[in-house]
């Protein structure tokens, strides 16, 4: 599966803006580009390399920077307050030891997860290390940039979403990362995982 594959899926329209992220020779690196110029960039760039992308839709107005108190820049993936959508809920399922210690834990948890979404997920990408389902929402929010109601009830649906995953992980005897966050960045499809050996 290709990111532009992956963001068609998840209900993404072509000038959504997102973020590609890597590190490169010890730094963060940010673009901010449109859905339909992001795979060009993966394609040209990002092969071989450990990389991420914004999960939600972004203001396109993002600067991928702040300055700190010393008034030096500092790269940054955004906040909650950046994001401008919410189009799909998702997680991050290890398959390891701390984590899902078999695939089929991991798989039984995505189809408990997929009898509370009504569906199941719109694409699941090979993380490396484990899967990140994406469950793409039937009604998708999007608001205008400023919007604190519609980012607070974004917030509230994807913290939920947190909890519920939690709580099924633990019934299976395992655990997941906290990753629901309106800001999340993840694994760009086709990407690698470079954590450990």
């Amino acid at each position: 599966m290709t990111l532009q594959a992956l963001l068609a899926r998840n209900g993404w329209l072509p000038t959504d803006t997102l973020t590609l992220n890597r590190v490169h020779e010890g730094n963060w690196q940010t673009i901010v580009i449109t859905a339909d110029k992001a795979q060009a960039v993966v394609d040209k760039h990002l092969q071989g390399q450990d990389a991420w992308y914004s999960v939600c839709p972004l203001r396109s107005d993002f600067q991928p920077f702040v300055v700190d108190d010393n008034g030096k820049r500092r790269r940054t993936r955004g906040t909650e307050q950046d994001v401008v959508g919410l189009l799909a809920l998702w997680t991050d399922i290890d398959v390891k030891t701390g984590g899902m210690t078999e695939m089929d834990r991991a798989l039984d948890l995505i189809n408990r997860l997929s009898d509370i979404a009504g569906s199941r997920p719109a694409a699941v990408v090979h993380s490396g290390h484990g899967l990140h389902p994406y469950w793409r929402l039937a009604e998708p929010m999007r608001w205008e940039p400023g919007d604190i109601m519609a980012v607070d009830e974004a917030k509230a649906i994807v913290t939920e979403w947190g909890r519920r995953v939690q709580a099924i992980a633990d019934s299976l005897g395992g655990s997941v990362d906290s990753v629901h966050d309106l800001a999340r960045v993840l694994r760009v499809p086709g990407t690698q995982n470079r954590k450990d050996d």
